[in-house]
């Protein structure tokens, strides 16, 4: 078995006095740094947001007018922009798709009952024979409509050898246009609605009476219950599309109006028909929105550029100021792809004035001097500053650090 030697080994140094001497040394050297760079950096933060980071945005309030300009403008798809008497502006189609669908309550009624008929003698005071269809209306002295229930012709009338005129006659069967126990009518005369007055009183029945008419109501879909739910689904369904359609277009300048939209119905479905006996009926309709949309400041400006050229020189627009559009729609067209715009645009006019010789009489100043100094021009109302990361509300020496301009 093997063994080992164990040696102890001690330092040559005495720690203990060397840890007592490190913490009894004078600490003055590590303090005196820390004061030195606290003062650093308070005159480079006094520096800074003094002479180096303070900037001023200064609105210069003039006395102003207001001008409207009108405009005739084509908007119009894949077309490119031209000035004339007649602006060609640039439009885009677009195109957002989606249904609604609902329950709706059926409100039609419907007499299925038994309709009232009855046998009518035609009377024919004319020279001339009257054919007759079951499509003519026959109007009884009530008020009431019937209907022949087969053609037939009413003969010409004939001279007696006593010079009389003879009528020609002829008997049919009535029905009602209706069921329902309404119909049903004593004595009275039918006028034959295709005729003139004149001709009514020479060619006409007359019945004795109308009877075994019988009324069986039913709730149905009417015609007014399909269109009022197509309205509902379509009133849903555009504005949220629309909305949609915006949320899409809002990163990309594109504008739309309400007057340069429609609602394309693509298809409806109907779980009832037209006079189907039920209590609700359900529809679902598949439509898309179209809209004729375009760049609104890109309108704005390019009408801008043209409404300077008629400024006179001492008058300007704010620079920021891109007017206020007033459109009417004068015509508008999905299928062409295009609208006649009536264009009313209105800006601030204001006199012309030289900002940037106001900021050289301002650089440096305080805030009150500056104002002093600005409120001595002519039509110069009101002035405001705002002052960004600065101590001392004052207006930087750098031309750069101000930015002036025209405002309300």
């Amino acid at each position: 078995m093997s063994t080992f030697d164990i040696k102890i080994i001690s330092p040559k140094k005495d720690f203990k006095k060397f840890r007592d001497e490190v913490q009894n040394r004078p600490k003055k050297s590590g303090f005196l740094k820390r004061v030195i760079l606290l003062v650093f950096i308070a005159i480079a933060g006094w520096v800074l947001f003094t002479y180096i980071l303070p900037s001023v945005k200064v609105t210069v309030v003039l006395s102003a007018e207001e001008i409207e300009k009108e405009f005739n403008i084509i908007l119009q798809k894949n077309t490119a922009q031209t000035q004339g008497e007649t602006i060609i502006f640039p439009g885009e189609i677009k195109i957002l798709s989606g249904q609604r669908q609902d329950s709706f309550e059926a409100t039609g009624k419907k007499d299925v009952g038994e309709k009232a008929k009855g046998q009518v003698i035609f009377y024919n005071y004319t020279g001339r024979a009257s054919p007759l269809t079951t499509k003519i209306e026959l109007t009884h002295d009530s008020g009431k409509k019937y209907f022949l229930t087969q053609n037939l012709t009413v003969p010409q009338a004939n001279v007696s050898d006593l010079g009389e005129i003879v009528p020609g006659i002829t008997t049919a069967e009535v029905e009602a246009a209706e069921a329902g126990n309404d119909y049903n009518q004593g004595a009275g005369r039918l006028n034959i609605s295709v005729f003139a007055p004149e001709v009514q009183n020479k060619i006409y029945g007359e019945t004795q009476e109308l009877i075994n008419g019988t009324s069986d109501i039913i709730k149905v879909v009417s015609q007014e219950d399909l269109d009022l739910a197509q309205e509902e689904l379509v009133s849903r369904l555009t504005p949220t599309l629309k909305d949609e359609l915006k949320k899409q277009l809002s990163k990309t300048g594109l504008v739309i109006r309400d007057e340069l939209v429609d609602l394309k119905i693509i298809n409806i479905e109907k779980s009832s028909d037209l006079d189907s006996e039920v209590e609700k009926f359900n529809m679902k309709l598949l439509g898309e929105v179209q809209a004729l949309v375009f760049k609104e400041e890109e309108l704005k400006k390019f009408l801008k550029s043209i409404a300077q050229f008629d400024l006179p020189d001492n008058k300007m627009i704010a620079q920021d100021d891109l007017g206020e559009l007033l459109i009417e729609v004068k015509n508008f067209s999905l299928e062409d792809e295009k609208a006649e715009l009536l264009v009313k645009i209105k800006y601030n006019v204001y006199p012309q004035v030289d900002l940037n010789s106001f900021k050289q009489e301002i650089k440096g100043l305080s805030e009150s001097s500056a104002r002093r100094v600005l409120l001595r021009k002519n039509n110069v109302r009101d002035v405001r500053f705002d002052f960004s990361l600065s101590l001392n509300s004052k207006v930087p020496s750098n031309l750069n650090k101000i930015d002036i301009k025209v405002g309300d």
